[in-house]
């Protein structure tokens, strides 16, 4: 599968996830790729892979009319079985096949996001004696262009039932949240770390649907840190709300 075609930035992963959605959503596609070409990339490949798949799991649950949205941060295999295996059936058969390439897409990440796909330690766990240790592992960049276009095709099916805004989420690849996908502004002003010892200066942001985050939002691992209660001031519907 080719992505990429017709839009060039600083990200293969954007590329990926500009192009697929493109392709699925030809009615927005110069929007699209105009909105993608745009943006300025300052995150990592593999933050961005995340974000794809993050968005793609809000635009299945969009298009499903789920009531709360998801808002799991898709970062390993595990997180991506469990999204893979946990959508009820659904009527209307333009619904259907938007699940069914979100959970093609799932599957996909499952087996590749990881060594052990979807929970696959019970595999290798004796029946005594401790777990080995299996070793960490990343999707070539190869691959994170696959399911980076995969997860586009999916935001921008939804896009086309009229459930998702592709440009909005294309908007937000880099900046937004990566939960919900709403921009992020800077909580109070500018907040610097001062000690050079420390580390480059970063900015501390809010997300304007009511993420409580008072620590920077610069790593998939920063966000995953924050406990439920603090992200979502104890009411996780309120994401994407």
């Amino acid at each position: 599968m080719v992505y990429g075609a017709g839009v060039s930035t600083d990200s293969p992963v954007l590329d990926a996830f500009a192009a697929g959605a493109a392709a699925a959503h030809p009615d927005h596609g110069e929007a699209i790729h105009r909105e993608a070409e745009s943006s300025v990339v300052t995150r990592e490949e593999m933050d961005l892979l995340v974000r794809a798949l993050t968005a793609a799991s809000r635009a299945a649950s969009k298009a499903a009319k789920e009531i709360p949205l998801r808002s799991r941060l898709i970062s390993d295999e595990d997180e991506a079985f469990i999204e893979a295996t946990s959508f009820k059936p659904v009527a209307g058969p333009d619904v259907q096949r938007v699940l069914a390439a979100f959970g093609e897409l799932m599957h996909l990440a499952a087996a590749e996001l990881g060594p052990l796909p979807g929970g696959g330690v019970g595999q290798v766990k004796p029946p005594i004696g401790p777990t080995p240790t299996v070793e960490a592992v990343e999707p070539t960049p190869a691959m994170r262009q696959e399911l980076a276009g995969r997860a586009g095709k999916v935001v921008g099916m939804a896009g086309a039932l009229g459930t998702t805004d592709v440009v909005a989420e294309i908007r937000a690849f880099n900046d937004g949240c990566p939960l919900c996908g709403a921009p992020v502004t800077l909580a109070g002003g500018k907040h610097q770390q001062i000690a050079p010892e420390t580390g480059p200066a970063f900015e501390s942001g809010r997300c304007e649907v009511g993420h409580k985050l008072d620590r920077p939002e610069e790593t998939v691992g920063q966000w995953r840190a924050v406990g439920g209660d603090e992200l979502w001031g104890g009411d996780p519907a309120s994401c994407g709300s």
